[in-house]
């Protein structure tokens, strides 16, 4: 079994035919169908079935998948590491993480790494959206977000570091913003901006209203940039949904949290990378810093860390995850 067999191998399930798989990889389909045959003589079991369709992985197919994902993920990762040693650099690594954990944690993390480790080259992809896909067909050597909620990703390893809060917000001057103790069912009278559906901000909220037995309500508006759903919350009564570590300005607030104890209202962050995958010596390099920021520091207020709360009572403050 070799990288091409593999690489073959994702372009047919991909592509879900021989032909249009020859043509992605700019290879005759006799060819093609000649290698999957032999990796199929060589497993002793049959990758693909035949239908009105075009291919179809079998079960063994779709068995093979991940680890051939990982395998080229990883032979990509050591070519790159050795192409940075011969220009001189220390290594290169590259990353994915959205705007907000970009901006908070990672900056600070890149700061003492640089400082440290002045030859390490870093790419750092930062966008909204889910960076799975991209950490396993191998474009990042790991990512940083927000863990899902409840569950572990197949064929990946998390580590969480941090406890930041998912946090409702609302105009400064807002009627829930005066009021002492806020309920869940006070949050049906008001209209919301909320992240897309499927968004986990939206999930946890969703948790929310279910343990009190309630229907979360339907937004006006959906969109998953907390800059605009700040601008949207300043200038009218809706609620809006982001994360706690969006909410910067406290000299001169245009949004304010409402706070709401729940445990679901907390998102836990962490580094996720491949299972069964060597990590080069520069993304362990960073995960440390990573690590240390998350240890030592509050980057959103600049404070130290609370020790680790239960959820339910962790208040407005993100708490650092200890690992023992």
């Amino acid at each position: 079994m070799d990288a091409k067999q593999l690489q073959n191998v994702i372009a047919v399930i991909e592509n879900g035919s021989l032909g249009r798989a020859a043509s992605a990889l700019n290879v005759s389909q006799p060819a093609l169908t000649k290698s999957i045959q032999r990796l199929e003589e060589r497993l002793g079991v049959p990758l693909f079935t035949r239908d009105s369709k075009g291919m179809r992985p079998t079960l063994y197919g779709e068995a093979l998948r991940p680890h051939a994902h990982g395998i080229l993920a990883s032979t990509e990762q050591a070519v790159r590491e050795i192409e940075s040693m011969r220009s001189g650099a220390r290594g290169t690594v590259s990353i994915a993480a959205g705007p907000l954990i970009s901006s908070d944690i990672l900056s600070s993390a890149m700061v003492r790494l640089l400082r440290e480790h002045p030859l390490i080259h870093v790419n750092i992809h930062t966008a909204i959206g889910d960076h799975t896909p991209g950490l396993l067909d191998g474009r990042y050597d790991f990512i940083m977000s927000q863990l899902p909620l409840g569950s572990r990703m197949g064929g990946l390893i998390q580590r969480e570091l941090v406890n930041d809060r998912i946090a409702v917000i609302a105009r400064p001057g807002h009627e829930l913003t005066g009021k002492a103790k806020v309920s869940v069912r006070d949050l049906l009278r008001f209209k919301w901006v909320l992240p897309e559906r499927g968004h986990n901000h939206r999930i946890r909220l969703s948790r929310v209203f279910e343990a009190d037995n309630l229907t979360m309500p339907e937004p006006d508006v959906e969109c998953s940039s907390t800059e605009f759903i700040k601008s949207v919350v300043a200038r009218t009564d809706h609620l809006g949904l982001i994360a706690q570590m969006g909410i910067k300005d406290t000299s001169d607030p245009k949004s304010i949290e409402i706070p709401i104890d729940s445990p679901f209202m907390v998102r836990p962050i962490g580094i996720v990378w491949r299972q069964n995958q060597v990590l080069s010596s520069s993304s362990r390099l960073l995960m440390a810093a990573i690590e240390a920021v998350c240890r030592e520091d509050n980057p959103v207020s600049g404070q130290p860390a609370p020790k680790a709360k239960s959820p339910a009572r962790a208040g407005g403050r993100r708490t650092r995850i200890s690992h023992r």
